[in-house]
């Protein structure tokens, strides 16, 4: 059985939310949780699991994203029993790490440091 870095109430309603975290640098948001009287994790003692990607040290809100472009899933699962949950996470933590930050799809700013092209130049 894995165990979460941090268990805790669900911020947005009733229930709770745990964080998993793993040497590959992936883990999952797991939470069975109601707002407004309605499950959001699907039916009453179901979870909802959504990969995350640690960006940095901690185990806060601020230190992951959501990861919707592994092989495990593309969007949160819900409805999902505790056994479901420790499937996907043995899942999860098979995964190969990440490459590091690509840049593709940045374009580098021009060099205007000698006036030419800089229209406030004169």
């Amino acid at each position: 059985m894995h165990k979460p870095v941090s268990t805790g109430p669900h911020q947005m309603g009733q229930g709770t939310h745990k964080l998993y975290r793993f040497k590959n640098d992936y883990g999952a948001s797991v939470i069975r949780a109601q707002v407004m009287g309605i499950w959001i994790s699907g039916r009453d003692g179901d979870w909802e699991l959504a990969v995350i990607r640690w960006m940095g040290p901690g185990n806060s809100f601020e230190s992951f994203k959501l990861d919707y472009s592994t092989p495990v899933t593309d969007d949160v699962i819900n409805g999902l029993s505790l056994e479901d949950v420790e499937k996907l996470l043995d899942d999860i933590e098979k995964l190969e790490k990440p490459h590091a930050k690509s840049t593709e799809g940045e374009t580098e700013q021009p060099d205007n440091r000698d006036g030419e092209g800089d229209e406030c130049a004169s």
